[in-house]
């Protein structure tokens, strides 16, 4: 899959305390890339979250479909532009900002800030790389919907999938799976699909 540029050739300053649990830790590496973590058996890739992937599998409540036991489309609240600031260690310091934009989302008037203070900046270019890592991962969770479907064993996490649901009035609307849950219901006697869907 894709990787992105500061994930091959970004290296800050990590600073990590003792007893820190792993997941945290991985969970702040990440927090500087656009990238996120596919866990493939005993192996995990890194991939770009590009906003213009393709849909890999389509979900549709209709016949002859992979189809949509329930679901939940709230469309939360949407962070439009990032912003990023720190301290380099130059002496005496330089304090840099640098902020990242949804352009296209701004243009509609939808106007909410993130804010963050990094204390691992370096360089001023650094704080552009850290704004733009911001604003995917904030688009990317924003939505909080979710799908119940039969099990997709094909289905993987970060993959773009299109969704078409009449009952909500969603028609062919493509989402990115941010997490699968997978649970069986003794009452139905069948596996069942909780797919968390966020911006593609």
């Amino acid at each position: 899959p894709p990787q992105s540029d500061p994930l091959n050739n970004y290296y800050p300053k990590f600073l990590s305390r003792g007893g820190t649990n792993g997941n945290t830790q991985l969970r702040r590496l990440l927090g500087f890339v656009t990238d996120g973590l596919v866990p493939r058996e005993a192996l995990a890739f890194a991939k770009d979250l590009l906003s213009t992937e393709d849909s890999c599998y389509e979900y549709k409540n209709q016949p002859g479909s992979h189809h949509i036991d329930g679901g939940a489309f709230a469309g939360h609240l949407t962070i439009t532009h990032a912003q990023v600031s720190g301290d380099t260690q130059d002496e005496p310091p330089v304090h840099v900002r640098e902020a990242a934009f949804a352009w296209e989302l701004l243009a509609l008037g939808i106007d909410n800030l993130r804010m963050q203070y990094d204390a691992n900046l370096e360089q001023a270019d650094q704080a552009q790389k850290r704004a733009d890592a911001l604003l995917r991962h904030e688009t990317l969770e924003s939505l909080g919907d979710h799908i119940v479907v039969p099990t997709n064993v094909g289905q993987e996490l970060y993959d773009v999938i299109e969704v078409t649901d009449a009952r909500c009035g969603i028609d062919e609307v493509k989402y990115r799976v941010l997490a699968i849950q997978t649970d069986y219901d003794r009452r139905k006697a069948l596996y069942e699909q909780k797919l968390t869907l966020g911006a593609p």
